[in-house]
């Protein structure tokens, strides 16, 4: 049953452009009913006041609840067959579903030999496109074809004998593939439930898990599918135990699988996409510049050649790669003239996609323009991003953004010289930090030195902010005490209190 939301219909008459609201009217154009004339007149109405509600267009239309409700449920799947009308015509995916469509209608009117003739044209296609699932369905087809009616093909030399192999083939495959993805899922579940591993004992969980599910599959005779997938669950396996060197090598092998066959990324542009960011993302937490920006590079160039035409959740996933990886970027580099213009640019993507976006992807990049200003020195800008996100703290994906918010919260109210503030308040961020199990080291000591120093008012600490200093670059070669270094450049920020300057200006100063 089509759907009657209000919500879902604006959302989808939004999110159209401008040929494919064309062909939407040229389509129902066609229709001569008295009906059609409704479902237009409020496919307009939305267009035109997207701000009103059901009454305001009920009213408008001047019907009864129930025929309204039924018209909106019209409207909704008139919309869909319009889109797939206009998809199809692009060489996409949904043509290739069409064609499918065809040979099952043949076969259901009895005209097996048509459809047969359709499946042979269409499984060279779908190997070439490496979309399994249709191949299996198309060869599953021929199978029901070939058993149930005479095709006389037993005549044709191993025709039959290469159609058994193929199917058992595609099934392995088929099944490798499901196998791969299942692990990947669930890890991804495991990471967001308990988050990094911070000790020995949870690193033992997330390998018994990990390796209990990967046992099943059989990692030889990989295609590149399955090798892609393979990759993928060992990424967020080794990121999800702090192995960010393994997780970066695994990162490399899924994009350089995709590099063997460029069919691939056009097939799965957003795969393709997120297979770099996660590199970058390692580059990232192991500091590694040089191999970071050739990396970076990489996707310039490939963003450049890309094809013009990028469905609109592709767009979403550059968006919200795209802008991370810029803004670490940024970061990685110590080279913040470029900030403003990013920020920009995640505005402008905000007011685009809106809540087609989880809001915890806007939570992550108001935490790293945040922690970008703070380090530039303009810790007024960061409050106001990181209030952002600690005014929303019922809606959190991870648990982990709240109390780091938090401390780089005080952290820029203490370089503002507000003391009694970050006094007051430090003993609750170090409760955050424990309730949601984010406790460590390196934030107990960062929390314990502002409440001290804000007690003393920022005056003769020099002695305190050295061995706090040298504190932290001993954890930060520990396993499990590395973690908070990957959200807060901390050793810097001592030194750049140190020397009364900006993180920026030290590391710059550093440099040369």
């Amino acid at each position: 049953m089509s759907i009657s939301k209000i919500s879902y219909i604006k959302e989808i008459v939004n999110v159209l452009d401008k040929a494919e609201k064309r062909t939407f009217k040229l389509q129902s154009a066609k229709i001569a009913d008295a009906s059609s004339k409704l479902y237009v007149r409020l496919f307009d109405l939305i267009d035109k006041a997207p701000e009103r509600d059901d009454d305001y267009y009920r009213n408008k239309l001047q019907l009864t609840q129930l025929q309204y409700t039924n018209l909106k449920r019209h409207l909704y799947n008139q919309i869909l067959k319009s889109l797939r009308t206009s998809h199809a015509t692009k060489g996409s995916l949904l043509l290739l579903k069409e064609q499918i469509d065809h040979a099952y209608i043949l076969y259901e009117k009895g005209l097996q030999k048509q459809s047969s003739e359709i499946i042979d044209r269409l499984k060279p296609i779908a190997k070439q496109r490496n979309e399994i699932e249709l191949l299996h369905e198309l060869i599953e087809l021929q199978k029901k074809i070939e058993s149930r009616f005479i095709t006389r093909s037993r005549k044709v030399k191993n025709k039959m004998e290469g159609l058994i192999e193929e199917s058992e083939s595609v099934s392995h495959s088929l099944n490798s593939i499901n196998k791969l993805s299942n692990l990947t899922l669930k890890i991804q579940g495991l990471y967001i439930k308990v988050g990094y591993a911070r000790d020995e004992r949870d690193t033992e969980l997330y390998k018994a898990y990990f390796y209990s599910n990967l046992a099943n599959i059989n990692s030889s005779n990989h295609n590149l599918i399955e090798r892609i997938k393979w990759h993928q669950a060992h990424v967020w396996y080794h990121h999800s135990c702090l192995n960010f060197h393994l997780s970066y090598r695994h990162a490399v092998l899924w994009v350089e699988s995709f590099q063997k066959d460029p069919s691939l990324i056009q097939n799965d542009y957003g795969d393709y996409i997120r297979g770099i960011h996660y590199i970058l993302r390692q580059c990232f937490y192991l500091n590694s510049i040089e191999r970071f920006n050739q990396w970076y590079n990489v996707l310039q160039g490939f963003r450049r050649d890309k094809s013009k035409y990028i469905s609109r959740v592709n767009q979403m996933l550059d968006f919200t790669h795209y802008n991370i990886i810029n803004l670490n970027h940024i970061i990685i580099n110590n080279k913040y003239s470029q900030l403003h213009k990013v920020v920009k640019e995640i505005k402008s993507g905000q007011d685009e996609y809106g809540l087609q976006l989880d809001k915890h992807r806007y939570y992550v990049f108001n935490y790293k323009i945040a922690t970008a200003y703070s380090y530039m020195g303009d810790y007024d800008r960061a409050i106001d991003y990181c209030n952002k996100i600690i005014a929303h703290s019922s809606d959190y994906l991870k648990k982990d953004i709240a109390p780091y918010s938090r401390l780089l919260h005080i952290m820029c109210h203490f370089r503002l010289n507000n003391f009694q503030l970050v006094e007051n308040i430090a003993d609750s961020i170090k409760s955050e930090f424990q309730l949601y199990k984010q406790q460590n080291t390196a934030t107990d000591l960062m929390l314990n030195f502002l409440k001290k120093a804000s007690r003393a008012m920022n005056f003769g600490l020099d002695d305190d902010i050295t061995k706090l200093h040298n504190r932290l670059v001993s954890l930060r070669t520990q396993q499990y005490e590395k973690l908070p270094f990957i959200y807060y450049d901390f050793i810097n920020w001592c030194q750049s209190l140190l020397h009364n300057t900006t993180v920026e200006k030290h590391i710059k100063q550093n440099k040369s």
